[in-house]
């Protein structure tokens, strides 16, 4: 993926994915070809990783439950 907004959250360089530069052709080919030269096990344990934290962090949700409690504070803060 492209290093824009969010995505760290998401994805661990080298780990669950790569992230490369966006607008930068080397870059963007750098990471395709590093994804390539991985055998087939390589790549479906860099999948497993990157389904894992997401089902551990990105779920909805964890998401709605997160912005309940952001919610909760700032109505507790205004009361």
């Amino acid at each position: 993926s492209t290093n824009c907004s969010g995505i760290h959250e998401i994805i661990d360089d080298g780990v669950s994915g790569y992230i490369v530069k966006a607008c930068f052709p080397d870059s963007i080919a750098s990471g395709l070809k590093k994804v390539y030269d991985m055998d087939a096990t390589q790549r479906e344990q860099m999948v497993n990783k990157a389904r894992e934290k997401l089902n551990q962090n990105h779920r909805l949700h964890l998401q709605l439950d997160h912005i309940e409690k952001l919610y909760k504070q700032v109505v507790n803060h205004w009361q």
